[in-house]
C-alpha cells in the first residue's frame, strides 16, 4: 500500500493479515501486522534507476560487460554484449567453449593464452581480436578484464568489459592499404 503525506512525500507500507483461532479451531480474530517499507522500496527505485543508466551507458558507448565464473565456465554477461557477439541481447550467459567458438581460428589461441597469463601470472588482460558473428560477418572487439581472487588466493572469476571497434580497425586497415 502507498500513501502520500501532505508534504508530497510517498511512503510504503506492507499488510499482512492472519486468522486467529480459539482452542476449538473456531475463527474468533483477525490479526493484522503493517510495516513501513519506504527505506526498501527507495532503495529498491534507486538500484532499477542505476542499472537502467548502466544499460543504457553500455548500449551508447558499444560496450558490454561481463563475468566468467571460472569453474563452472559459465559467463554471465549484460545485455548489450550479446549484441556484440552477434547475437540477441536476451541471452544472459554463455559458456566459455561456446564463446571461444565464435572467436576468429586466427585468434583464439592468442586469446586462449591471454586469458591463462591473466590468470597465471597475475598480468593485465587487454586484447583486441576477430570474431565470426552468425551471419559470417567479421567483427573486431577489444577487451579488458581481470581477475578476481577467493580468500586462498584461487582465480574465481573473472570480469571484463567489451567494445566493438569495428569501425576503427577497417579505417586502420583501409589506411594502410593506401600507404
Amino acid at each position: 500500500s502507498t500513501q502520500r503525506e501532505e508534504n508530497g512525500q510517498t511512503n510504503h507500507f506492507e499488510f499482512r493479515a492472519s486468522a486467529i483461532h480459539d482452542p476449538q479451531g473456531e475463527m474468533i480474530g483477525y490479526m493484522l501486522l503493517a510495516q513501513d517499507v519506504t527505506h526498501r522500496k527507495k532503495v529498491e527505485l534507486a538500484l532499477k534507476r542505476s542499472e537502467k543508466r548502466l544499460r543504457k551507458s553500455q548500449q551508447f558507448s558499444n560496450v558490454g560487460s561481463w563475468d566468467w565464473h571460472i569453474t563452472s565456465d559459465i559467463i554471465h554477461w549484460s545485455n548489450h554484449a550479446p549484441i556484440l557477439f552477434g547475437h540477441p541481447s536476451g541471452k544472459e550467459k554463455i559458456t566459455r567453449t561456446e564463446l571461444l567458438k565464435v572467436i576468429h581460428p586466427d585468434d583464439r589461441q592468442r586469446v586462449v593464452e591471454a586469458v591463462n597469463t591473466c590468470i597465471n601470472q597475475r598480468s593485465e588482460y587487454d586484447i583486441k581480436y576477430r570474431i565470426i558473428w552468425p551471419d559470417h560477418t567479421i567483427h573486431w572487439l577489444h577487451e579488458q578484464g581481470d581477475v578476481i581472487r577467493d580468500e586462498y588466493n584461487d582465480p574465481v572469476n573473472m570480469l571484463g568489459v567489451v567494445q566493438d571497434i569495428t569501425q576503427a580497425k577497417e579505417a586502420e586497415i583501409q589506411l594502410r592499404s593506401q600507404h
